[in-house]
């Protein structure tokens, strides 16, 4: 999902680096490219790490290849989404049906 360079890809290796050290708020998609519903958010969610940039941090966790964030975030459907600070989960939101849902979403994220 992530080959653009508004969002950052997160893997246990960096997760420090990319999440809890991060100045901004992070939106953390984890998913698949092989997943339905995650390919209809992924237009969405790689225009609004675009517009939102200045104010969010778009990133991108390989369900199938990090177990140890799926085990950390408890993930047990993907997408899961989730609203992140330092580290901190501020928000959560797993299987998204409609873009409509992400799209509150987000906004709701940039109020963090």
């Amino acid at each position: 999902m992530s080959d653009s360079k508004f969002i950052v890809d997160v893997t246990e290796a960096n997760y420090d680096e990319t999440v809890v050290n991060c100045p901004k708020t992070v939106l953390l998609a984890i998913g698949v490219p092989w997943c339905i519903d995650c390919r209809r958010i992924q237009p969405m969610f790689m225009e609004f790490a675009e517009k939102y940039s200045d104010k969010l941090q778009f990133a991108h966790c390989d369900f199938d290849k990090e177990a140890g964030l799926n085990s950390k975030f408890k993930v047990r459907h993907i997408p899961t989404l989730i609203v992140l600070r330092k580290g901190e989960i501020l928000d959560t939101l797993v299987e998204p049906k409609n873009v409509k849902l992400f799209e509150e979403f987000v906004q709701k994220a940039l109020t963090f």
